[in-house]
């Protein structure tokens, strides 16, 4: 794994697509980025949590 570790360093480091991505994930409150990673898991949509958070209008503010 040491063979393979430095070079995908240098391509996560130089890498414009997946700087921009990791620079948008870091601007989101980790609650935020938490719930959209496990609706995406679990291919939840906004209707389906409107019992746990209120209406839609509550869980699509953010």
């Amino acid at each position: 794994m040491r063979l393979l570790g430095k070079p995908f360093e240098e391509w996560e480091s130089n890498d414009p697509e997946l700087q921009e991505f990791e620079a948008r994930i870091d601007a989101l409150d980790s609650g935020i980025a938490t719930l959209k990673v496990l609706m995406d898991q679990y291919q939840l949509k906004l209707h389906d949590l409107k019992d746990e958070l209120g209406g839609k209008s509550n869980v699509s503010m953010e």
